[in-house]
């Protein structure tokens, strides 16, 4: 796992800076878990020859929950990774723009929502109840601007939306701003480039001449 990566994987989901006083990493740890999941089996094999009996079973339902247990691990490790790599992105995109870390957050938390549903569900955890409570998140987002923008709050709603898209385009033609007086500063450059040649080369020839004016025929 080492050498396909795990630990790069871990330290850009963030995991690698949670388990630096402890003496496992997660690869360490998955390896832990691998370990004592062929110990259970062995038992498994071992309990069997007493036919079926309570503790058997348990060891069995253990054992086939084990593959699931990681397989969630791996999703949580994965959407971390993700998300911390989408907030630095939109981070270091929108850096100028005063909504910008604000961005970064909603979408660094979402991805994590969404991974975390994700393997609660894998885990067979709580299905009973991330499924609704997923369903209850966007009921709640759709209702909120059903009645919002249709009922009494829609001329707040409207005056506050103005506000924020108004200060959105002034960030963005700021941005935009800046880029095209770079790049009218670079063309004005560009253009005034031949002429600081031509009197680069009639001083060159000045010099070569000694700077004397030829005589008058």
């Amino acid at each position: 796992m080492r050498r396909l990566g795990s630990e790069k994987v871990a330290e850009r989901a963030g995991i690698a800076r949670t388990l630096q006083g402890s003496k496992y990493d997660m690869t360490g740890i998955i390896a832990k878990v691998v370990y004592y999941a062929i110990l259970l089996m062995t038992l498994q094999l071992a309990f069997g020859v007493f036919g079926p009996n309570p503790i058997s079973n348990m060891i069995a339902g253990i054992v086939n929950w084990l593959p699931k247990g990681l397989v969630a691990i791996v999703i949580v490790v994965v959407a971390m990774a993700i998300a911390n790599a989408v907030r630095d992105i939109v981070g270091n995109a929108l850096s100028n723009a005063s909504y910008g870390p604000a961005v970064a957050r909603i979408a660094w938390a979402v991805i994590v929502f969404l991974g975390a549903i994700a393997a609660l569900g894998q885990a067979g955890i709580a299905t009973a109840i991330t499924g609704p409570l997923l369903i209850a998140a966007l009921a709640a987002v759709v209702g909120t601007v059903i009645v919002g923008f249709g009922g009494s709050m829609i001329n707040p709603m409207r005056s506050r939306w103005e506000r924020w898209l108004g200060s959105a385009e002034q960030e963005t033609a700021r941005l935009r701003g800046g880029g095209s007086a770079y790049q009218a500063g670079r063309e004005d450059a560009m253009r005034n480039q031949p002429a600081r040649d031509i009197e680069s080369s009639r001083g060159d020839r000045g010099e070569q001449g000694g700077g004397e004016t030829p005589p008058m025929a």
